[in-house]
């Protein structure tokens, strides 16, 4: 496990995941080998099908907490790593769903800086994969029911505020309500 130095911010990183043991050792790689130090690391697997047994223990073996739970659907999942987090008494938050993966320290860095340097306290990264995408037009994505892969950052303050996601949603749109709630919040 990473050992904390004095000095490092309080951060807590969650990863979702589910039926993708391939994706999510890519990101569970990234994430070890990129988090700060001292940073809290939860997964929650989604009641996975599939055997995940070999990351899993590498997980742990890294000083993550591994939750596995029934299927139930991504926002009571992220739910799951946000009451967590919070119970960590982190500061800052991190939700990655398992086809992302940090290539670089600056990952987590460049958010935890924005935040406390400009105030932010909260934004979501998605990238869109080929059913998203249009090409040959002015604008880069059309909206579709697949989203594809998500990184958030909440400043805690956000997260006592906002609460956690709307669980009526099956997959992306629980990220539209909980934004819309922290917008309205100013």
């Amino acid at each position: 496990p990473r050992e904390a130095h004095s000095g490092d911010m309080s951060v807590g990183i969650g990863i979702t995941t589910y039926n993708r043991p391939a994706a999510f050792e890519r990101c569970l790689d990234g994430v070890l080998a990129n988090a700060p130090a001292g940073a809290h690391i939860f997964v929650s697997d989604d009641g996975s099908t599939e055997d995940y047994e070999e990351q899993f223990r590498t997980a742990e073996a890294g000083g993550a907490t591994v939750f596995r739970a029934e299927h139930a659907n991504v926002a009571t999942s992220k739910n799951r790593l946000l009451r967590a987090m919070m119970a960590e008494g982190v500061d800052h938050l991190f939700l990655i769903e398992d086809d992302m993966a940090p290539r670089s320290p600056k990952a987590f860095r460049s958010y935890i800086k924005a935040s406390e340097r400009w105030g932010m306290q909260h934004s979501m990264f998605a990238h869109a994969g080929e059913r998203n995408s249009q090409v040959g037009v002015d604008h880069a994505f059309t909206y579709h029911y697949e989203c594809v892969g998500s990184w958030v950052y909440y400043s805690r303050d956000v997260i006592d505020y906002a609460g956690g996601f709307d669980t009526e949603f099956d997959n992306c749109w629980e990220h539209v309500v909980h934004s819309m709630i922290i917008a309205d919040s100013g």
